[in-house]
């Protein structure tokens, strides 16, 4: 997988679990955790990443013939 993979997997797993994540931080952590527009932010981020990859994924196909 490359970085572009791991990044999504990332924020995939920090978006489904946030919830989680946010009660866990408020109990064990005593410092101030991310806002909600930083959350924003990196949603809009993994949705980016998700369609670059489909994109990628396109374009190694082995049919596709691109014109130089």
């Amino acid at each position: 997988m490359n970085r572009w993979a791991h990044l999504d997997n990332m924020l995939k797993f920090y978006i489904s679990r946030q919830r989680k994540i946010v009660e866990h931080m408020d109990v064990h952590v005593h410092f101030k955790l991310l806002s909600t527009k930083w959350s924003m932010i990196m949603l809009i981020i993994a949705l980016a990443i998700n369609e670059i990859n489909k994109t990628l994924i396109q374009l190694q196909n082995r049919s596709l013939i691109i014109v130089q």
